[in-house]
């Protein structure tokens, strides 16, 4: 089951008008995330407010992931976006793939609710083309080769970072489609404020109640000294959901009943200023999940899901020019079917374990900044029953980047080469270019390559994988412009990518000769009517393009063509609310184009207040309209859902 799952508009240039009519749109503090960005810079999406950031870099808050290392938000040249802890706090009651699939340029596949198989397509791309790092962590199911989702509580999470492109020249294998990286809540050496040695912050107390017995409960205490911070964090979430079927399921696994979910997480942050200009840390995570899938009429299959990370890192101010840093990091993905009634699946727990070293340096140059990294990581794969043909492989990789600006110009250029016990060699390359015309226009290109390896299910599993499968490789061509005067913006992305041996889904999988995505991003943001707006519009042509294939010319499926967001926040005396709406267009489910996913709208709102110095109230309603829909044929939504929460601070 959790391998199951993992044209409407008449062209670009209508969402380009209506775009353009709501431009007038102007984001400015929205309590969801602030998207801060340089003079000229800003970009639109849910709930996220935007505004010129005419502070020194220096006092900027930060983005890691599309370097590698801290930059001011909204420097980098690659098409990035933030969520920070305001916009997940409103976002109550969803799934991190809910949160992040309601952004610009990215599309979200769930079969049925919380805790059920899930993926995000960035750009077009699947999810297995989609790298996703845990504080600076891999995380994925090596068997599956999918982003593991599903189980990581929106509790746990202090802000998300998203890089739609090739990243692969900085992270290797499976950053085709772009990066997300988590950061869990952090240590107090991230929070504002100084105490005094030994001191603590107060106490975060947080609870929220729901439609369909839903439920979740957070508490958070961080510390701080001069020298040393830590944090913990420890949550706990249940929903009786909804049934995960319909009539339309293809395996003939509907049943009408409710299929619940139960989780809980616990996280621990910690970091020593051991001497001046050397730092050590350390984190880990755990997030345990027990999940009900229909197995035909009457029956539930039970499995329990496990996410467990930890890490230990060691970082230097070497001189006045050189920073290093050495990290050791261990994930564990697992998958444990408690429960079945299917002939065909064994009883046990499928677990990939993943070690990892990187050694990561910066050298500051005359011009610009010097990055140098090596890492090896080493996968392990179990699974009941049979064993995989081969249940391990290792990873060398080997990486350097230079970043720069002089005047209007600004570029980045990245180098990549990965060692794979399985595959050989692959090599990498981007480079990134900015130009920026005058104080409101920006023009930005970019170029890069990339490729994914096989995943251990792909390759071995018994009568489903073909070990002659190769790795996919792609290059992804990008071209930008940006302009903003005041609160106005508009933003503009054009990209075409085109991955060669693309990997087929099902049974016998095989390396076709090309696919082919093309789209359009348009964004803009601005004040109106009282109100703080933005507005992003979407269109994808993404095709199998291989000559002599059977499916030559259709589209991928699950990839809606054309998709729209508008959203908008206000405040009325203590008051703050707002609302997203959300347009996709028609998908199919399969590769002959056959199985019509249909389009459909979405309408949330949400409203929160301080109702005294150390309390607030909060509250969501979902999919106002009680839309019925689908991201993948034959598996439910949820409807119209109410949830309202209370947050206390212990001083």
């Amino acid at each position: 089951m959790r391998s199951q799952i993992h044209q409407g508009w008449p062209s670009p240039f209508c969402g380009l008008i209506t775009l353009w009519g709501a431009v007038g749109l102007s984001a400015s503090q929205v309590a969801q995330a602030q998207f801060a960005q340089p003079a000229g810079e800003a970009s639109a999406g849910t709930f996220i407010a935007q505004k010129a950031d005419h502070r020194p870099p220096s006092e900027r808050a930060v983005f890691v992931t599309a370097t590698r290392s801290p930059s001011p938000l909204g420097t980098a040249l690659a098409d990035h976006q933030v969520i920070d802890r305001e916009h997940i706090e409103a976002a109550m009651g969803m799934t991190l793939v809910e949160l992040i699939g309601s952004l610009p340029g990215v599309q979200w596949v769930n079969a049925g609710g919380h805790g059920k198989a899930s993926s995000l397509l960035l750009r077009g791309t699947e999810s297995r083309h989609v790298l996703l790092l845990i504080d600076g962590v891999r995380f994925s199911s090596a068997t599956l080769g999918l982003a593991s989702l599903e189980n990581l509580p929106l509790d746990a999470i202090e802000r998300v970072e998203l890089v739609r492109g090739p990243m692969s020249a900085l992270y290797g294998s499976d950053a085709v489609g772009g990066v997300i990286q988590v950061f869990t809540r952090a240590g107090a050496a991230n929070s504002p404020g100084v105490l005094g040695a030994g001191q603590r912050y107060p106490s975060l107390l947080q609870s929220a109640w729901g439609s369909r017995g839903y439920a979740s409960m957070s508490w958070l205490q961080r510390w701080k000294s001069p020298s040393f911070d830590a944090s913990l964090q420890i949550s706990g979430l249940r929903s009786d959901a909804f049934s995960a079927t319909n009539a339309r399921e293809p395996w003939g696994s509907f049943d009408p009943d409710a299929d619940r979910f139960r989780q809980s997480s616990a996280n621990a942050q910690a970091g020593w200023d051991i001497a001046p200009g050397l730092r050590l840390d350390m984190s880990a995570l755990r997030v345990e999940g027990r999940t009900a899938i229909d197995d035909g009429l009457g029956t539930d299959s039970r499995a329990g899901l496990l996410s467990q990370i930890g890490q230990l890192g060691l970082q230097a101010q070497v001189s006045k020019v050189w920073h290093s840093r050495i990290r050791w990091s261990e994930a564990v993905d697992g998958y444990n079917t408690l429960r079945t009634a299917s002939p065909w699946t064994e009883l046990g727990e499928t677990r990939s374990r993943s070690q990892q070293w990187i050694w990561e340096n910066q050298l500051a140059l005359s011009k610009g900044l010097l990055q140098i990294h090596a890492e090896q990581q080493h996968q392990e794969v179990s699974r009941p029953g049979e064993r995989f043909e081969q249940s391990s492989r290792s990873i060398r990789g080997y990486g350097l980047g230079w970043i720069a600006q002089e005047g209007p110009h600004q570029w980045q250029v990245n180098l990549r080469r990965d060692e794979n016990s399985q595959f050989g060699s692959e090599n990498t390359g981007a480079l990134a270019y900015g130009f920026r015309l005058g104080t409101l226009w920006r023009l930005r290109m970019a170029i890069g390559t990339s490729f994914v390896a096989p995943s251990f299910n792909q390759l071995y599993y018994p009568g489903f994988g073909n070990p002659a499968l190769q790795a996919e490789r792609g290059l992804s061509r990008e071209w930008g412009l940006n302009y903003q005067q005041g609160d106005k913006h508009v933003s503009i992305s054009y990209f075409q990518q085109r991955i060669r041996g693309y990997i087929t889904a099902g049974p016998i999988p095989e390396n076709l000769p090309y696919s082919d995505i093309e789209g359009l991003s348009l964004a803009g943001s601005r004040r109106f009517g009282g109100l703080q707006w933005s507005a992003a519009y979407d269109w994808l042509d993404p095709r199998n393009t291989s000559v002599g294939s059977p499916f030559e010319g259709n589209l991928l499926p699950r990839r809606a063509r054309q998709q729209f967001r508008l959203a908008s926040q206000g405040r009325s005396g203590p008051w703050t609310f707002g609302g997203q709406w959300q347009v996709l267009g028609d998908r199919y489910d399969d590769q002959s184009n056959t199985l019509r996913l249909p389009g459909y709208a979405r309408l949330d709102v949400f409203a929160h207040r301080a109702i005294a110095s150390d309390w607030r109230l909060s509250m969501r309603m979902g999919n106002l309209t009680d839309r019925r829909y689908e991201t993948a044929y034959g598996y439910n939504q949820a409807g119209r859902a109410l949830y309202v929460g209370l947050s206390h601070t212990m001083r």
